[in-house]
């Protein structure tokens, strides 16, 4: 044991390795690189959330003119700009057979199929601007 205290210190004490001069921009360089791909990931994947919520205003649509058709609402709709007199004579009866002839369900499905177009489209395009904006080190 006395002879291995020995031999550590007869040798060289050696500096740790000098790190590259280049070595902070190219972490810095490889971590921006990184984020524009996570970014064009995210991008790819509103994209696509855009894409299916746009197809599907298109049954959603379809939906609110069965529901219109079926109820009725055009007829109270067209009495309205026919007959005001009457349906200002009336107006509360009006208003609550109005009211109680509007396709709820099909304007939530068109309401919330916009919503999620809209919310993806926007993300997407938050997106769009940080997966192909250079970055520029100091």
């Amino acid at each position: 044991m006395a002879s291995e205290k020995g031999c550590r210190n007869k040798l060289p004490r050696s500096l740790p390795p000098e790190p590259s001069p280049n070595l902070f921009g190219a972490i810095l360089g490889r971590i921006e690189a990184e984020k524009r791909r996570a970014a064009r990931r995210r991008l790819m994947v509103f994209s696509f959330a855009g894409a299916i919520s746009g197809i599907g205003l298109i049954p959603a649509y379809q939906f609110f003119r069965a529901e219109i058709s079926a109820s009725g609402f055009i007829q109270f709709l067209s009495l309205l700009f026919s007959d005001p007199e009457v349906a200002f004579l009336y107006w509360q009866d009006f208003s609550l057979s109005f009211l109680e002839l509007l396709p709820v369900a099909g304007l939530a499905a068109i309401l919330g199929s916009v919503l999620a177009f809209l919310g993806s489209l926007r993300l997407a395009v938050r997106e769009m601007k940080n997966a192909f904006t250079v970055a520029q080190t100091a």
